[in-house]
């Protein structure tokens, strides 16, 4: 039996940002999927077997993301189109996101080439116990 090289890409509390800017500021920042896209690309290249994944808070904290859920719910998640363009697998759905981003991303209209969420709800007792379901 053969092995293989798997490599996982995971992005985490992107928030919405899309463009490598401060929006409060809009001073340049290492941040946001634009930079990103960079590195998933290369890394596209570099690796037959890759995994890409979204660790959650991703879909509300900006001008962008407020806009969609409060004026444009119906239409394609911004964030959900980016993760679709760059070749993101899944995305978690953190519990801090907002119901009204959450009931947005559960119609099929809304995210028609997405791959698959998978939502995640923490309970923290003596121990930790985190229960994830993939939806697709």
């Amino acid at each position: 039996m053969g092995t293989c090289q798997v490599t996982i890409l995971v992005t985490s509390d992107v928030h919405g940002h899309v463009l490598p800017l401060n929006y409060g500021t809009n001073q340049p920042e290492a941040s946001g999927l634009a930079k990103i896209a960079t590195l998933i690309k290369r890394e596209k290249a570099l690796n037959e077997y890759l995994l890409i994944v979204d660790n959650g808070d991703s879909i509300q904290g900006t001008p962008l993301t407020y806009h969609y859920a409060k004026f444009q719910p119906h239409e394609p998640n911004p964030m959900m189109q980016i993760f679709n363009h760059l070749g993101y697998d899944a995305a978690i759905i953190a519990t801090t996101s907002s119901i009204t981003a959450w009931a947005s991303l559960n119609r099929p209209s809304a995210n028609p080439a997405f791959h698959g969420f998978l939502p995640i709800s923490w309970t923290a007792k003596r121990t930790s116990r985190i229960s994830a379901h993939l939806i697709s």
